[in-house]
């Protein structure tokens, strides 16, 4: 979710990747404020979906931080790269929180209500209603995985036992979920088994991002044009008529985990290299202001709805269109401008302070 501001190798169809990913949050996000009356159902049917935008940023972050990962080979390293990636997490997320709160003291109901404000400041609460600003939840499990990848590359120095070390977690994910489905299914919905988030299934879509990068780069698996859309579409198809089922988490992996693997593959299939000084498209820009995106949409969608309430009368379908319109457009200016003036130096200089630690030490 929160990627690289500036990666050594700039990579396109990745950055593409972010911004439709990011894009498909916003959608259902707005979409589900229309009135469900003629071509409006259509549009939000389809939009509905688009929560696995969600599931497909957790196997991109999977590959992108595997990729980091992949290279450090001291502790020094390790924790550099522990140390920038919080920054980077919560340097992005921060001034977004204070945003919610000036917006909370001028009228506007930015925050969630039932919001906690400590546990949401530290991102320890993966529960979205738990959250001041809810999408962020999903922050809380992206920390850990870094945790967990971090000490995985601190212990284990070699690819392929980085490698075996992936495959075991991910099976121990999957048999950790299938006995308390067996057990006590009712428990387990809930999230009332023991170390519900520390071994939650979501975390398979990280592993399964990291493993593709891991097997590409030993060569165990290379580019197949035709893989990517047919998981893709897999997914797809399994989505449709399950997606009602998604508060079981397992099943959220698996069909969230297998669009999210298609549309990596299908990312990687096209993808060509550059600096990161090279000129880029609109699609590229958006995937570089991704994380801004995802954390300001709701808050600029708070603020639209809010103040169109106080100006125009609400519930025509051409004023609502005209809102969710409004919401979009400004969601995805404010996210390019949020993060040139804002995400993207704060998280360079606090790179710098990092470095500058790193060798002083």
């Amino acid at each position: 979710m929160a990627g690289a501001v500036n990666d050594e190798a700039f990579v396109p169809s990745l950055q593409v990747l972010r911004a439709v990913a990011a894009l498909s949050v916003v959608l259902f996000h707005v979409s589900a404020g229309l009135p469900a009356s003629g071509i409006l159902e259509t549009a939000k049917s389809i939009c509905r979906y688009g929560f696995v935008g969600v599931d497909i940023f957790f196997v991109l972050s999977g590959y992108v931080v595997a990729k980091a990962v992949w290279r450090l080979r001291t502790s020094a390293d390790v924790r550099t790269f522990v140390w920038r990636r919080l920054g980077r997490i919560y340097g992005g997320y921060w001034p977004v929180l204070l945003l919610v709160l000036v917006l909370q003291c001028g009228g506007v109901p930015a925050a969630h209500p039932g919001g906690n404000w400590l546990t949401s400041i530290l991102l320890v609460e993966p529960l979205m209603d738990r959250n001041v600003l809810p999408v962020a939840h999903t922050l809380v499990y992206e920390m850990w995985f870094y945790v967990a990848i971090a000490a995985l590359a601190f212990s284990l120095r070699g690819s392929a036992q980085r490698r075996l070390a992936l495959i075991f977690a991910a099976t121990g994910l999957i048999l950790w979920q299938a006995i308390w489905i067996l057990f006590d299914f009712s428990a387990w919905r809930q999230a009332r088994v023991p170390l519900s988030f520390a071994l939650s299934a979501l975390y398979l879509e990280f592993l399964a991002g990291a493993l593709i990068y891991a097997l590409r780069d030993a060569g165990k698996i290379r580019a197949n044009p035709a893989a990517g859309p047919t998981l893709w579409l897999l997914g797809v198809a399994v989505l449709i008529p399950s997606w009602e089922f998604f508060g079981l988490t397992l099943i959220r992996a698996i069909v969230g985990g297998t669009v999210g693997i298609g549309a990596l593959l299908v990312s990687l299939s096209v993808h060509a290299n550059r600096g990161p000084d090279s000129r880029k498209g609109f699609w590229e820009r958006l995937g570089d202001a991704s994380y801004s995106l995802y954390l300001l949409h709701t808050v600029v969608l708070a603020t639209v709805v809010t103040l169109a309430g106080r100006m125009v009368t609400r519930g025509e379908p051409f004023v609502e269109c005209a809102i969710a319109a409004t919401a979009i457009a400004l969601s995805v200016l404010a996210a390019r401008l949020w993060y040139r003036c804002l995400e993207k130096p704060v998280y360079l200089w606090w790179c710098a302070q990092v470095s500058n630690r790193s060798q002083s030490a």
